[in-house]
This record gives C-alpha cells, sequence and structure tokens, in this order.
C-alpha cells in the first residue's frame, strides 16, 4: 500500500473510533473515571432533637471537652454561615462547636438551645456554653434559667431584655452561678447596649460587660469595616470561652 493510502487507513480507523477523544490517544472512559475532590469542609452535618421534639440541622466543628452552641440572630437571611468564621476559629482553638439553622418561631427557639446542648452531652462534652446573638442571646439565656438543660457559661452578644416573646427581669437571672459575657455594640440599633448594661447590673457577681464602639448588631460586629472593633469583640468572646474551658465547672 502506497503511503498515501496507509494515512487514508489510519484517518479512517480514527473516525470509526467515536469513543477516542484523539487518533492514538486514551479514551477518558477506559477504566476507572477521574473524580474531582469534593470541596473541603470544616464541619460534618448533623441533626438533634429540639427539647419540644422538633428534629433540627446544624453543622458540627472541631473537638473537645468545652463545647459551645451558637445561636445565630432572627431577621431575614441571618443564618449559621453568619457564625462560620467564628466557629471555624474556635474549632481550630480546641473547641467542640454546634451551629444550627433557626426556626420561624422565634419565641420557641429557646427549644433549639437545650436541645443543642442536651446534644452536645451525649456527644461526650463536659461543659457546654450556650452562645448566640439577637435573638439567639434571648434563646440562650431563656433555656438556661428556664430549662433543666445544664449550661456552664453563657454569651449574650447584643440581645435584647423584652422581644419576640422573650422578657427578662432581675429575678430571672440572679440565680445564675456560672460565667456570663454580656456584649453589644454601644450604640447598637437595637438598642441592645442599654440592655446588655442592664443585664449586667442584674448579673454583676458572675458576668462580663464588653460594649464596642459600634452601631452594628450582633454577628454583623464581626464583619465591622473598622477592622479594631472587630478584633475587640472577637477577643472578648474568645478570651472568655477560654476561661470557661480552663476553669472549674459552674453549672448556671
Amino acid at each position: 500500500m502506497s503511503g498515501r493510502g496507509r494515512l487514508a487507513a489510519a484517518a479512517a480507523l480514527c473516525a470509526a473510533a467515536l469513543t477516542v477523544s484523539a487518533c492514538g490517544g486514551e479514551d477518558p472512559d477506559d477504566g476507572e473515571r477521574t473524580q474531582r475532590p469534593a470541596p473541603e469542609t470544616s464541619y460534618t452535618e448533623v441533626e438533634f432533637t429540639a427539647a419540644d421534639g422538633e428534629q433540627r440541622s446544624g453543622r458540627l466543628f472541631g473537638s473537645g471537652e468545652t463545647a459551645v452552641v451558637l445561636s445565630h440572630m432572627g431577621r431575614a437571611g441571618d443564618g449559621q454561615d453568619d457564625w462560620l468564621a467564628f466557629a471555624e476559629d474556635l474549632a481550630e482553638g480546641g473547641f467542640q462547636v454546634l451551629t444550627y439553622e433557626g426556626r420561624g418561631a422565634l419565641s420557641e427557639a429557646w427549644n433549639d438551645v437545650a436541645g443543642a446542648v442536651d446534644h452536645l452531652r451525649e456527644g461526650g462534652a463536659e461543659k457546654v456554653v450556650a452562645a448566640g446573638a439577637s435573638i439567639g442571646a434571648m434563646a440562650s439565656l431563656h433555656a438556661t434559667v428556664h430549662s433543666e438543660t445544664e449550661v456552664n457559661g453563657v454569651l449574650w452578644l447584643a440581645g435584647v431584655l423584652n422581644n419576640s416573646g422573650y422578657a427578662f427581669a432581675e429575678a430571672d437571672v440572679s440565680g445564675i452561678a456560672c460565667p456570663v459575657l454580656i456584649a453589644s455594640g454601644e450604640d447598637d440599633s437595637y438598642g441592645a447596649g442599654d440592655d446588655a448594661a442592664k443585664l449586667h447590673e442584674w448579673t454583676a457577681g458572675v458576668s462580663e460587660l464588653v460594649l464596642v464602639d459600634s452601631n452594628r448588631h450582633g454577628t454583623d460586629i464581626l464583619i465591622e469595616e473598622e477592622a479594631a472593633v472587630a478584633e475587640e469583640l472577637h477577643g472578648a468572646m474568645t478570651d472568655f470561652l477560654g476561661r470557661v474551658a480552663e476553669e472549674p465547672a459552674a453549672v448556671c
């Protein structure tokens, strides 16, 4: 066969091999298909049962003897992503952290906090801190003082004393015996700064008050344009949780 004939025959064979990407190349479907690696995540998806029996979904970060429940704010668009960076930082620092998607009925959100705390206890956590922002703070405090859930610390960020079905008075919180961090933007647009100062008065024996120079609300401060303000709040919260982890356990 002439050289021209051999080239024509080879071209015909290549055209017939429809599954081959190039003549003489390997078939990408031959054998095992190369899989793209799944995106890395810093958490495990979990399910837990709230105190009223509802099933909730959340994210579990890290591991450690001290665990933190982070409850998010209740405005449209708020969710557990608001706590994502802080949860990752805590996990890197040796804490176990649980965030979750809150329910629409804000007045019942304390049931989620209680269920999340119990879930962490069942998983082996020796200490659990109930922490939250805005409605998450209010739900955390309500679960601490009005349920049988065993909490070892409370982190209240920009909660208010009377809103969304929650109402706190001095008599409700005067018996708290565990460490409490009360934080807010001093000029919080919802008035949380003033309520933080009042709550601190009622719990002066066990609480610490941190007011930062911001009019933003709750976790919005953590993305404050003024980096020093965000760092101040971040540092105050991580320092508080570190002290809870290191000190002998106290039950609220």
